[in-house]
């Protein structure tokens, strides 16, 4: 199901996610929108699990509803976005799962932390957001890296998958570390072209996000 934000400050479609300093961001209730459509496609289809994903401004919202509403998905993808420094989201500090991705050279969300492009606020560094979660599922730092096969020699990137043994509760966290890719879902067949890679960066095409993504949430 792939849901429609409202238009914010600034004219475009998106949703009203952590940042307290994206003015642009729309001032909807999306928790509370895309909690009733989860539920409500539920009861619908018998579905008993239900999991969220998106990238940069729907990465942002996947990271809202993991800290606001865990008790409606089991998981969340998060694609090209971080935890706002300044949020204003209330977690309710319950367990849940979460998978990380970011590019090390994003020119839009700086993968180390700090001031995203266009003033859309401060955002942690992909260290600070996986520790986050870490804590939150009170789970072990001790990390297991591993390099995945550079299979695309000409996409100027890596990626390295960094895991962590489960918590206690069954709950996981997952990282993914695009070596000098940019803003964008890695692919290896969806192409972003030269224009838009011009603003977003490389793309690095050894993975298929969505396959990543769809097999972190069937182990869950």
């Amino acid at each position: 199901v792939i849901p429609e934000g409202k238009a914010g400050g600034d004219g475009k479609l998106g949703w009203n996610d952590c940042r307290a300093d994206a003015d642009g961001n729309p001032a909807d209730d999306d928790v509370g929108f895309l909690s009733s459509l989860a539920n409500d496609l539920s009861k619908g289809f018998a579905v008993s699990k239900r999991f969220v994903t998106g990238m940069s401004n729907g990465g942002h919202m996947s990271i809202r509803l993991a800290l606001e509403a865990p008790e409606v998905f089991t998981g969340a993808g998060v694609i090209s976005a971080a935890l706002a420094k300044n949020s204003k989201c209330i977690p309710k500090n319950k367990p849940v799962s979460v998978l990380l991705m970011r590019g090390t050279s994003d020119p839009i969300s700086p993968f180390l932390g700090g001031s995203m492009a266009g003033g859309r606020g401060m955002v942690l560094s992909m260290d600070e957001s996986l520790k986050y979660f870490l804590d939150l599922n009170k789970m072990s730092s001790e990390k297991s890296i591993m390099a995945l096969p550079n299979t695309n020699l000409i996409d100027n990137s890596s990626v390295t998958r960094i895991s962590f043994p489960p918590s206690s509760s069954g709950k996981s966290v997952l990282g993914y570390v695009v070596n000098g890719g940019g803003h964008n879902e890695p692919s290896k067949t969806e192409f972003y072209g030269p224009w838009l890679k011009k603003i977003t960066g490389e793309q690095n095409r050894d993975i298929e996000c969505a396959e990543v993504v769809l097999s972190f949430f069937n182990k869950l």
